[in-house]
């Protein structure tokens, strides 16, 4: 889409070759609707409490349960939330909190890289108990016209990613993933007693019209993308200096995207808890932003280090 001359480079982000066990499966999803509905569905992280929740995926017969649950670490709370702009405003990602017990914080960061690149943390039960967890799946977004787009991806299997082996690679493939279910079409009387992803992207319209939403500040993420995105359109956007790392000596891009762990004694009162929880999300954040620097193969042992000067080390993490 421009002069070939200035096509650029793959970009080879490191968790495409680390861990050094990684196996890239992929897939495909179709979508009836425009490219930017799906696009935006990740910065809506507050989704998965609502809609991936047992609610609706237990109401469907037992023949259809496999692949529809959601670990309840996902679904059993709303997460708390905030997003930061990366890569000079080539990408935005989510830092979502959940307390785990009186004492431990999860935070999962998944991240967005414009124009259609997605790098997705953990989606199983495990996700809550790493110190320092990689990403499940990379996945571009691309139009097909107006009101149909195919998501391309990989599935990253790894023994550090999925250690007790809930992943099916058989499941990924053409219009297939083997994740919660819904994220293809399904029979209608299926989509509608355990709507999932498809459903909820799809009913917006083919294409779907922002005057009618009633946002919230949950929603405060999709608005960011939105805004980058359209920043990124007008050329008001500078140079994503990240890019340059691409081939730097051996080197590999940076990933934010990750699931960690800490020690974080809950306050009694809920709202400072809260309070507390969203600000040291951001902390963590600025850790792994810190990495951009150190060597991909360094990368993690560097995040580990300035997470244990955080809190203290957290000894019963997985590692």
């Amino acid at each position: 889409m421009g002069p070939p001359e200035e096509k650029p480079e793959f970009p080879e982000y490191d968790i495409y070759r680390f861990p050094k066990d990684t196996r890239l499966v992929p897939f495909s999803n179709l979508y009836s609707c425009n490219w930017l509905q799906v696009n935006e569905n990740l910065m809506d992280h507050h989704h998965t409490g609502l809609l991936h929740n047992n609610m609706t995926v237990e109401s469907v017969d037992d023949r259809m349960k496999d692949g529809l649950n959601f670990p309840d670490t996902f679904t059993g709370m709303l997460p708390i939330m905030d997003w930061e702009k990366t890569r000079n405003g080539h990408g935005m990602c989510f830092m979502a909190g959940r307390r785990v017990s009186d004492d431990v914080v999860w935070t999962r960061i998944s991240e967005h890289i414009f124009p259609n690149l997605i790098q997705v943390s953990s989606l199983f039960s495990t996700a809550s108990a790493f110190r320092h967890g990689t990403i499940c799946l990379s996945r571009w977004h691309v139009p097909v016209d107006d009101t149909r787009c195919i998501l391309f991806g990989w599935r990253h299997f790894n023994a550090e990613i999925d250690p007790n082996g809930e992943g099916n690679e058989d499941d990924c493939g053409y219009d297939k993933i083997d994740f919660v279910d819904g994220q293809c079409e399904r029979p209608y009387d299926i989509g509608q007693r355990a709507p999932g992803d498809w459903e909820a992207i799809n009913g917006q319209r083919p294409i779907a019209v922002h005057a009618l939403e009633n946002a919230a500040s949950t929603d405060a993420g999709v608005y960011m993308c939105r805004k980058l995105l359209r920043e990124l359109v007008r050329g008001e956007t500078p140079p994503d200096m990240s890019r340059g790392m691409n081939g730097n000596h051996g080197q590999t891009l940076h990933s934010y995207a990750r699931d960690v762990t800490y020690r974080l004694p809950r306050h009694p009162d809920p709202k400072e808890d809260h309070e507390t929880i969203k600000a040291m999300g951001r902390r963590v954040y600025r850790i792994v932003a810190e990495a951009d620097a150190i060597a991909s193969t360094e990368r993690k042992a560097y995040i580990v280090n300035r997470l244990d000067e955080l809190d203290g080390g957290l000894p019963d993490a997985a590692e």
